[in-house]
């Protein structure tokens, strides 16, 4: 079944999307070049910032999907099935915070809003957890 789903995925891919490789302005893929491109790119704070928050985000959740069924099975007493709902509670709450931090206008507000919103689930989480 998934190689199938593979299968039209690759078909629908191949028809539908074009080619975006410029032939008339082919960019040089010298390593000075190449590098010269890339500090330009970090230079720019807002996307040394972004980036630097995806790849902290994305730690977390790796250290998240990683530990969470140790601490909350093992530690906590979490049945299978207590703890598959908790998982899909938080995977929702992730899509739900990238759809919301998605349709934000302004970047900076949606990294706040991520950051303090990432902070009081914990909070909240770690007491519930606790018996508070």
């Amino acid at each position: 079944m998934l190689a199938a789903a593979g299968g039209v995925l690759l078909i629908v891919t191949w028809l539908g999307l074009a080619e975006t490789h410029n032939v008339a302005h082919p960019v040089p893929l010298h390593p000075v070049e190449v590098l010269k491109r890339y500090r330009f790119v970090l230079a720019n704070r807002a996307t040394l910032g972004f980036s630097l928050m995806n790849g902290f985000s994305f730690a977390c959740m790796f250290a998240f999907i990683t530990a969470s069924p140790i601490v909350f099975m093992a530690e906590f007493g979490l049945s299978q099935a207590a703890y598959s709902g908790m998982f899909f509670t938080a995977g929702l709450g992730t899509i739900t915070g990238s759809i919301v931090a998605g349709r934000s206008r302004s970047g900076h507000r949606a990294i706040r809003a991520g950051v303090c919103d990432d902070s009081y689930v914990g909070r909240l989480t770690t007491n519930e957890m606790a018996g508070s």
